[in-house]
C-alpha cells in the first residue's frame, strides 16, 4: 500500500504547481522570459527545470530510461508538459509500497532510499515553485495561495457532499 502522506504531498505538489502556472500564464510572454533574480534565470527556465527534474526522478526511482523534455517549447506546451510530469510523479508515488520506498537506489550519482528520492523530488519542486510564484507576484500578478493547508481545504470542498 502506498504511503498516504507521500501521495498527498505529491497531489498537493501537482495542484500548487498548477496554481503557479495559471498565474504565470497571465504574464506577457516577454515577462516570463526576462531575467528573474532568485530563479533559474527566468520564469520559463525555472518552470522547465522544475518539470525536467520531476521527470528525472520519475525515471530514476523505478530505474526507467530518462527522456528529457523538449528544449524551449512554446508556453502552452511547457505548461502541458509540467502538469503531465507532475501527474506522472503522483502516479509513481501511488504505485510505491513500503518495500519499494525502502529500496536503496544506487545509480547516476544517487545512493539513497527511494523514499528519500521522492522527498527530494517534492521539496525540489517546492523550492522552484516558490521562486516562480515570487517572480510572478513582483510582476504584478498575484498567485492563488499554494500552502498545503489551502490545498487540503480546496480539495475537501471539491470532494465533500452537501
Amino acid at each position: 500500500m502506498a504511503d498516504r502522506t507521500l501521495v498527498d504531498l505529491a497531489r498537493y505538489n501537482r495542484g500548487a504547481t498548477e496554481r503557479v502556472l495559471v498565474a504565470a500564464s497571465r504574464l506577457a510572454p516577454a515577462r516570463r522570459r526576462e531575467p528573474a533574480p532568485g530563479t533559474t534565470g527566468t520564469i520559463e527556465l525555472t518552470i522547465a527545470h522544475l518539470a525536467g527534474v520531476e521527470r528525472w526522478f520519475t525515471a530514476l526511482i523505478p530505474d526507467r530510461p530518462f527522456e528529457p523534455p523538449p528544449e524551449d517549447p512554446p508556453w502552452e506546451e511547457l505548461t502541458r508538459l509540467v502538469l503531465a510530469d507532475a501527474d506522472a510523479l503522483v502516479e509513481l508515488i501511488e504505485s510505491l509500497d513500503e518495500e519499494a520506498l525502502d529500496r536503496l537506489v544506487d545509480r547516476h550519482g544517487y545512493r539513497m532510499l527511494a523514499r528519500d528520492l521522492v522527498l527530494q523530488a517534492l521539496t525540489h519542486s517546492h523550492q522552484h515553485r516558490t521562486q516562480v510564484a515570487a517572480a510572478v507576484d513582483v510582476r504584478g500578478v498575484p498567485v492563488t495561495a499554494t500552502d498545503y493547508y489551502d490545498w487540503v481545504v480546496a480539495t475537501e470542498a471539491s470532494t465533500s457532499s452537501p
